[in-house]
Parts: C-alpha cells; sequence; structure tokens
C-alpha cells in the first residue's frame, strides 16, 4: 500500500511538472541525451530541480526503448 502512494506522488509530481519544462531556457534542446542531463542536473535559485523526477522518468523511457531496440538488432543481425 506505501508503494503504491509513494508511486502515485511520484506520478503526481511528473504530471505536474511536465508542462512547467519550457519556463527554464534550456540550453541543449536538440540532443536528447544533452537535453535530459541538463535537465537532471538543474538547480534553481535557491539549489533545488523540481524537474529531477521528470528527468528520471524520461531517462527511464528512452533506456527502456534503447534496450529493446538492441535486443531486436541483436536478434536479426547477422554477425
Amino acid at each position: 500500500m506505501d508503494e503504491f502512494r509513494i508511486e502515485s506522488e511520484v506520478i503526481g509530481k511528473i504530471e505536474y511538472h511536465w508542462p512547467h519544462l519550457i519556463i527554464v531556457p534550456w540550453q541543449n534542446v536538440t540532443d536528447t541525451v544533452a537535453y535530459w542531463t541538463e535537465v537532471c542536473l538543474y538547480e534553481d535559485a535557491i539549489g533545488e530541480n523540481k524537474y529531477k523526477k521528470v528527468a528520471g522518468f524520461a531517462q527511464g523511457i528512452l533506456c527502456s526503448l534503447y534496450h529493446a531496440l538492441m535486443q531486436k538488432w541483436n536478434k536479426y543481425s547477422t554477425r
């Protein structure tokens, strides 16, 4: 039960902060890895990163997609 509540809180934070990403003038907007790394390392004026959960979520999805792609590549590769 506690795990569901914690997960629900994280999802709520991601849903809240996702549309606010456009507020910050990010430097690396054309390179996906550099962009999400920048978002993950971001700190506001008081040293907090309210976008860290969003960045972790996005990086997790990207890694999952890459992993699935590499599995298919290895399956059909003719090495």
